[in-house]
């Protein structure tokens, strides 16, 4: 071994070492308070109303619904006392199949919302109402309603399956009276919200939002080189239009869109989950945004207003995983009515340039990794059979890019004997390089282009792994105990991440092999750093499967020379270089 390949592996071992140093400067850990400080006074109401982290279920009949007053008109009690601020909250509970939710009486308003099959960091039911009021909040004609006593149907309800109960709450302003109902299915995330109002003008209006973002559900961990604790994205879709909004861009500032426009859906989300709303009447909405950073938490409302019609205003609202299977279920409201929410766009395809050739091939491919799932229960043996499956798919291009390239080096003394005769005539050099390709049934593009059209294909793996919510949480052996996350091995005090090194050294080891030319081997060292930079903090979901594809793609390319008989084989294989 040469002075030069001790020196370069010197820097490598240099580069790793230094790494998570590196990678702890970029992106330090979040405090030990992730919202950092004591919220404002106004949002402290809502901490004060959050359900135990211990909530446990309750051994019920599959339906239960318990009347606060055993008769008389609920609206009947619910005088204009509710402008009074002096009452004692209560909690509304909720359970269904997919979440346990608690609704206050005051405001009306989601307090609590935990997810039944997600977990945290703590084993604890996932909670996905953040700091800030909650969801559900609600105005008329500027004035909030989030302090008015609001008057339930029913404190406790409990349905399984397909049953279904509706909840009722009613508040007065004067000679005014607003109702908010929501309808709850035991096996469905999807509920059905709708607000009517008496006593109102033509020029009054109502809005329903949420107001704050979505929890850390993370623990403030990264996940694909970002920390998926961040809550700064909203998104709203008009008609195909899809608007994506940060606290910088909102720049403490409240943004209105114009009215006018065919609107969706208004989101609030992070990595994995979210908070939808989703207008159903044919009136005109505005949606109001509102961001601000709050300790070191990105704090949002949002709010979707409308002109009230006279008659009532129906939204649906899905508070739950951004599967894209679940979210495909949610086009339908809790009546079997197709209401073309286009949720499943939430599930991140790509660039919206790239998108109309990625989500196709991203949608086939969450398709067969869930068939192989129903198969494989370990999500890590899934990956490794689906990277088998990809290269087995990919074969015959993959084989007609190594013949291509095969041919191409057989001609280059040919090519060398052209370019020394022809040298001073580019013209005439061009015309007998073509002559030679057809001569010898060479394309000259032919061991590119097969490995051009698989670069969608990479893609849409890359973003199929990326921001699938099933490898949360997700293990696999040993040390790689959540696929949605970076593997990290400690050694020596040190936070190793395993499989972005098991990567880049199948990636050397197969540019060792097919190294023709000495003046390129300075790539051999430079390209397997840079995908360690570049894989350092991803899933080890995702690492795993493009580690699986280069192991495969050295064993292909060896396989390729040996039973093929193809000789002095420089390139080719497919891994990723």
């Amino acid at each position: 071994m040469d002075k030069r390949t001790l020196l370069a592996f010197g820097l490598i071992g240099i580069i790793i070492f230094l790494m998570p140093h590196y990678f702890r400067w970029i992106n330090p850990p979040p405090p030990e308070d992730p919202f950092g400080t004591q919220p404002p006074p106004e949002i402290i109401d809502r901490q004060q109303t959050l359900a135990p982290a211990d909530t446990r279920l309750r051994t019920s009949p599959p339906v239960v619904v318990t009347q606060v007053t055993p008769s008389g008109d609920v609206a009947a009690q619910a005088e204009d006392q509710s402008a009074s601020l002096e009452y004692q909250a209560k909690d509304i509970h909720v359970e269904t199949d997919r979440y346990v939710a608690t609704i206050s009486t005051r405001g009306g308003l989601i307090t609590s919302w935990r997810l039944k099959d997600y977990f945290d960091q703590f084993g604890q039911q996932l909670q996905l109402v953040g700091i800030g009021r909650g969801g559900l909040t609600t105005t008329l004609s500027g004035r909030s309603l989030n302090d008015y006593e609001f008057v339930p149907s029913t404190d406790y309800i409990e349905i399984q399956g397909e049953d279904r109960a509706e909840l009722t709450l009613t508040t007065t302003i004067g000679d005014q009276r607003v109702v908010k109902r929501v309808l709850f299915q035991g096996n469905r995330y999807r509920t059905e919200v709708s607000l009517t109002a008496d006593g109102l003008s033509a020029q009054d209006w109502l809005a329903i939002g949420w107001d704050g973002p979505i929890a850390d559900t993370e623990g403030g961990t990264t996940q694909g080189g970002m920390y998926a604790m961040a809550t700064d994205l909203v998104v709203t879709l008009a008609g195909e239009e899809i608007e994506d909004w940060t606290v910088e861009s909102i720049n403490d500032e409240d943004v209105s869109m114009p009215s006018g426009r065919n609107l969706s859906w208004v989101v609030t989300r992070n990595a994995y989950f979210t908070a939808a709303l989703m207008p159903r009447d044919e009136v005109i909405y505005d949606v109001h945004l509102k961001g601000e950073m709050q300790g070191t938490t990105s704090f949002f409302s949002t709010a979707i207003r409308a002109q009230y019609p006279g008659e009532t205003l129906n939204f649906g609202m899905m508070v739950g995983p951004l599967s894209y299977s679940i979210l495909k279920l949610q086009e339908k409201d809790l009546n079997g009515q197709e209401t073309f929410a286009n949720l499943d766009e939430l599930v991140q395809f790509g660039w919206a340039f790239i998108r109309p050739i990625l989500g196709p091939m991203t949608i086939l491919c969450i398709h067969a990794f869930t068939a192989l799932h129903n198969v494989l229960p370990n999500y890590g043996f899934v990956i490794i059979v689906f990277s088998i499956l990809v290269k087995v798919v990919l074969f015959p291009l993959t084989r007609k890019s190594t013949e291509s390239m095969t041919k191409m080096q057989e001609i280059q003394p040919q090519m060398a004997a052209l370019r020394e005769k022809h040298g001073g005539d580019q013209q005439k050099l061009n015309q007998e390089m073509m002559k030679l390709y057809k001569d010898q049934g060479v394309n000259p593009l032919g061991g590119c282009l097969p490995l051009f059209l698989q670069a969608p294909i990479m893609f849409s793996l890359f973003n199929l792994f990326r921001n699938a919510i099933e490898l949360r949480q997700s293990g696999f052996v040993g040390w790689i105990t959540d696929l949605s996350k970076p593997d990290v091995l400690t050694v020596a005090g040190f936070d190793i991440h395993v499989l972005p090194l098991l990567m880049a050294g199948a990636m050397f080891v197969q540019q060792k092999l097919t190294m023709k030319d000495p003046k390129q081997a300075a790539l051999i060292y430079i390209m397997p750093v840079f995908m360690i930079w570049i894989f350092w903090s991803m899933s080890s979901g995702l690492v795993l499967y493009f580690t699986m594809y280069n192991l495969l793609s050295l064993f292909e390319q060896q396989a390729l020379k040996r039973f093929a008989g193809l000789k002095g084989i420089r390139g080719g294989g497919g891994g990723m270089r």
